[in-house]
């Protein structure tokens, strides 16, 4: 799983965009350099794809191709990060052991033997990793975008927050 380096005060352009396919695509700040993809999921039925900046480790961009159905919940509630450190920047992963050898020739790291979980709320998505929530610590914050860290430093939460009803109805056809 992807740890938290560091946190850059350099708050970049988030842009999302829901259509009728993809249940997400996020984009941060302007792709002008190479990027290594993280995968996760079962990658049959279950596929999220996390692009950092191959030199600095910067979070670029968030992809959820898909998901299964059955682990989609739909909540009545707002978003909470209350008891939670919050930092607001751009999240820099830790990606030093991607660095090696073993992964020069691929652009791709693919962790293919979790499931992902995503809940869906009056006003946000928050895409899990885990069947149980995760013990939250703290959370970085750029704009609508809401990615959380356990006490490890270990990535276990990426939620979109401020989403307009018409963004909520896009996510759900895109799930159906």
């Amino acid at each position: 799983m992807l740890k938290l380096k560091s946190i850059s005060n350099d708050k970049k352009i988030v842009s999302i965009e829901f259509d009728d396919y993809i249940p997400f695509d996020i984009n941060i700040g302007k792709p002008n350099f190479k990027k290594l993809y993280f995968r996760y999921g079962d990658g049959k039925k279950s596929l999220l794809e996390i692009g950092v900046n191959v030199e600095e480790g910067i979070m670029t961009s968030c992809t959820l191709a898909m998901i299964k159905r059955e682990n989609v919940k739909i909540f009545n509630s707002s978003f909470n990060t209350s008891d939670c450190a919050l930092t607001e920047g751009t999240v820099i992963f830790d990606i030093t052991k991607s660095n090696s050898n073993e992964y020069v020739n691929s652009s791709f790291i693919d962790t293919f033997d979790s499931d992902l979980y995503l809940d869906l709320g009056k006003n946000y998505i928050s895409l899990r990793f885990s069947i149980n929530h995760c013990k939250v610590e703290s959370y970085v914050i750029n704009d609508r975008l809401v990615v959380g860290f356990d006490s490890s430093k270990e990535l276990c939460i990426i939620a979109m927050t401020q989403l307009s009803l018409s963004e909520i109805e896009k996510i759900k056809v895109s799930l159906s």
